[in-house]
């Protein structure tokens, strides 16, 4: 079929007239068919060829175009085809133009056909901008920057076409000129500056629009290549010229113009304060500019309004003065009829607010709270409008959540507020706002409660989120409105309050047990969002995964809990979400920037990393084993990309670390019924055949091969979760009331120790440091305190036998658990620990003066 096709088509362009419709089509049918070979292909081309040397023809010329396209080893051929025969002065500015178009589509794909093109393009470009056709010379002037014309050339073809008696040649010969701003010339930017300024008369409203386009670029870039007094005065000229037709016919043309004028960074105050008052002020005598922004937020559209509240974002830095007066007409726009108005206002507000902007004290009430209040209404009011806004933005909220760069905190949290109030709004179906949204909603719950303190108690709000966020389908909720579960909620509240008053006794009960679940869902839930940053954090976009981390943090700890039943669970997450913030950092440089060897900063947190995850894992009762099973294979994690830094001082030691943690792990294993994950059973079979020498360095390819199997897995907690620690204080001793020592004698430092859910098998030992190289430990016996008691506190003198000859001296001194899961260590003698210590208190000071005779 395809031979047949090609010598219909060679028949019929034999003759020298121009080919047929009939011969055209056989030649696209095989020219877009895949199938057809390079030499037919080859063999159209020659045919092709000879019939642009005799008859040019766009349709010609549009069949080589499409040779060029699907056969990129052509190009060239037929870049010299077109070169040779379509670019004559005798052919038709059409078929010029259209040549020309597909030359410079060819030499953007192959660099050294561009000095061609440089050389041939600026003649015809000039012969045609000046012939009869306009179509052409308007196709010409709008593709003018790829056809690698002289700037000097461009910008005066411009300036002479932007009288042109078409309003279509004036309007692309002044966006030409705005996009010419590279000329580093002063009167060329005067001259192009001005010709803007003349076009603003223009009769026609997209003439006037390109023009306000020149007069920006033209005029930022005067401003910041003049320095003193000239500075000042085109920042102002440039102002003032963009304030003067603000109140211009067109609709179009506004709104160009407060775009621009949002891009403006330099004005002086005075004339920045006239654009907020209609009536001249003495100081400026401009009327030009008198009231520009009190027209904008008065234009009777709504896209001017919005375009005007957006273009104070920039301009309150330039004027405290200005930032006060502007505020005034930002609160009133939070009544405009539309809603896009409102919003924006809302939005450059927060961006003055986040700015730390000196505004007068009695502006800085409406904070982020006030504006989570007055966004929930708003919500409320418009829910069609608030559920689209948060459909439309729903990637970017996932994109923060999942720690990805670029995602915005503050912007969150405003469209979370938006979600929940489109929830409650009576215009749709709770079904049109994402579960997952509610989810997201909790992790930022006391961010958002203060917000809505007056609206919504925190208790409610919270049940209400956890029932949202738990539809997953939408016939569960697509016949009930948010409203209505939230009233259920509130009546359910409510009976349970009067239950309270009945029994005074029952509610501190009943309270601690609320407050209990709430804590321990909000850290499931948070949890879980922690599980999606793996992702982002395995390809090394790490900013964005600290950022979110940070504020799951912030979160965290705004909770005001009362409850022992959960506070080991919200100690623990505040720990794990530390854990992932080393081990992401770690990751990022090993396995993404591939950094060796060990750099400070690196190996200080291998250290830390070590050290918490043995702290997750020892100092919280009532871990399940899963967890536990999660926390030791981040350990071996750990260890496994220690091994692929490349220190052999560290490897040996490593490696015997990494064993001994994966046998604690085969135990766990072996005593239930829990799979292990894909890497824990590859690094199982890798351990079993690597040397712990320094021989076996031979099999870091091995381990780094190991480490892409890994993957993050989500971590949940049950309820009863307990934590070890420690509260230590140094009973009457403070700088001005030493501990009195005898140097050379034992002094001893009475200590008041509490102790949470220790167990007496516990090895505790107290920990005295002098400095760096001086520290001393003493044993406590816990059998001596009582026996399982979750609460022990009792005095303890603890003896410091190494009293300096010196004046006087600081000790500190802490309180640590033996890890006796980990290595021994070298022990000198019966009075230091044989198993690295886990702190279980932060470090008081003693301050010790000798006595004088």
């Amino acid at each position: 079929m395809e031979q047949q096709l090609l010598r219909s088509f060679l028949e019929l362009s034999a003759t020298d007239e121009p080919p047929s419709r009939h011969t055209l089509t056989l030649a696209r049918s095989l020219i877009t068919n895949p199938s057809t070979s390079d030499s037919t292909i080859s063999t159209i081309l020659q045919a092709l060829t000879h019939s642009l040397s005799l008859n040019p023809n766009p349709h010609t010329i549009s069949l080589l175009s499409d040779i060029s396209l699907r056969h990129p080893h052509l190009r060239r051929l037929i870049f010299s085809s077109l070169r040779t025969f379509s670019l004559l002065p005798h052919n038709s500015p059409r078929l010029v133009v259209e040549s020309l178009s597909i030359l410079v589509s060819i030499a953007e794909q192959d660099s050294e056909l561009l000095q061609l093109v440089e050389e041939l393009s600026e003649s015809v470009f000039l012969s045609v901008c000046f012939g009869g056709c306009v179509s052409a010379r308007r196709w010409l002037l709008a593709n003018a920057k790829r056809i690698l014309v002289r700037p000097a050339v461009l910008v005066t073809v411009f300036l002479g076409f932007s009288k042109d008696p078409y309003p279509e040649i004036r309007r692309v010969a002044l966006d030409g000129l705005s996009c010419c701003v590279g000329i580093q010339d002063r009167g060329v930017m005067e001259g192009c500056f001005l010709r803007g300024v003349e076009m603003l008369s223009d009769t026609e409203d997209s003439v006037r629009c390109s023009a306000v386009r020149v007069i920006s670029e033209w005029g930022q870039l005067l401003t910041a290549s003049s320095e003193g007094a000239s500075k000042k005065y085109w920042s102002d000229a440039l102002f003032e010229k963009l304030c003067s037709i603000v109140r211009d016919m067109s609709v179009k043309v506004r709104l160009q113009v407060f775009d621009a004028i949002g891009k403006i960074t330099m004005a002086s105050e005075n004339i920045l304060l006239q654009t907020l008052s209609k009536k001249v002020l003495i100081k400026t005598q401009t009327s030009d500019v008198a009231g520009a922004f009190v027209h904008g937020m008065e234009d009777e559209f709504y896209e001017v309004r919005r375009s005007a509240c957006s273009s104070l974002r920039e301009l309150f830095i330039l004027s405290s003065d200005f930032a006060c007066k502007a505020l005034n007409l930002l609160v009133d726009m939070l009544n405009d009829d539309s809603i896009a108005v409102r919003l924006q206002a809302l939005q450059t507000m927060h961006h003055m607010a986040q700015h730390d902007h000196q505004v007068q004290e009695e502006y800085l009430n409406l904070d982020e709270a006030d504006i989570f209040l007055v966004l929930f209404i708003i919500g409320r009011k418009h829910g069609s409008y608030a559920a689209s806004t948060v459909e439309e933005t729903s990637q970017d909220i996932d994109d923060f959540f999942e720690g990805k760069l670029g995602s915005n905190g503050a912007k969150t949290a405003l469209i979370l507020v938006l979600a929940i109030s489109a929830s409650l709004s009576h215009e749709i179906n709770i079904c049109r706002i994402p579960p997952r949204m509610f989810s997201y909603a909790v992790t930022l719950l006391g961010r958002i409660s203060s917000g809505l303190a007056y609206a919504l108690d925190r208790h409610v709000l919270f049940s209400y989120l956890c029932a949202c966020s738990r539809s997953t389908s939408v016939s569960d909720s697509e016949l009930i409105k948010g409203d209505e579960i939230l009233q259920h909620i509130v009546n359910d509240s409510s009976r349970n309050q009067e239950s309270r008053e009945q029994s005074s006794s029952e509610v501190s009960i009943a309270d601690c047990q609320l407050e209990g679940i709430e804590v321990l869902a909000l850290v499931n839930l948070v949890l879980a969002q922690i599980s999606n940053m793996w992702q982002p954090m395995q390809v090394g976009c790490i900013d964005g995964v600290l950022k979110t981390l940070r504020s799951l943090k912030e979160e965290l700890g705004s909770i005001n809990n009362t409850s022992s039943q959960s506070s080991g669970v919200l100690v623990f997450a505040l720990k794990y979400i530390r854990v992932l913030e080393l081990f992401g950092k770690i990751w990022t440089n090993l396995m993404c920037l591939k950094k060796s060897p060990l750099t400070g900063e690196i190996e200080i947190n291998f250290g830390e990393l070590d050290y918490k995850l043995r702290e997750l894992a020892y100092t919280f009762l009532g871990l399940d084993k899963e967890v536990t099973i999660h926390l030791l294979e981040l350990m071996v994690v750990t260890c496994t990309l220690k091994l692929c830094s490349l220190q052999p001082w560290c490897y040996v030691s490593t490696l015997r670390k990494l064993h001994s943690i994966y046998s604690v792990v085969e135990l766990l294993l072996d005593k239930g019924s829990i799979e292990p994950s894909h890497f824990l059973a590859e690094a199982g079979k890798s351990l079993h055949g690597v040397q712990t020498s320094i021989g076996g360095m031979s099999n870091l390819f091995q381990f780094r091969k190991l480490l892409e199997l890994f993957s993050l897995k989500q971590v949940e907690l049950a309820g009863g979760l307990k934590h070890v620690k420690a509260e230590l204080d140094i009973i009457n001793n403070t700088c001005e009331t030493p501990l009195f020592f005898v140097s050379g004698l034992p002094v001893g430092i009475r200590l008041q120790i509490t102790l949470y859910n220790m167990d007496v098998d516990n090895r505790l030992w107290v920990k005295l440091t002098v400095n760096e190289y001086s520290c001393q430990y003493v044993y406590l016996d816990l059998k001596q305190f009582g026996d399982s008691d979750p609460v022990k506190k009792f005095v303890f003198a603890a003896p410091f036998y190494r009293t300096p000859k010196t004046n006087c001296f600081k000790l500190r001194v802490t309180l640590g658990m033996e890890d006796l899961s980990g290595e021994k260590v070298i022990v000198r003698n019966f009075r230091h620990p044989e198993h690295d210590l886990i702190y279980l208190c932060t470090e008081k000071e003693v301050f010790l003066s000798r006595i004088v005779k």
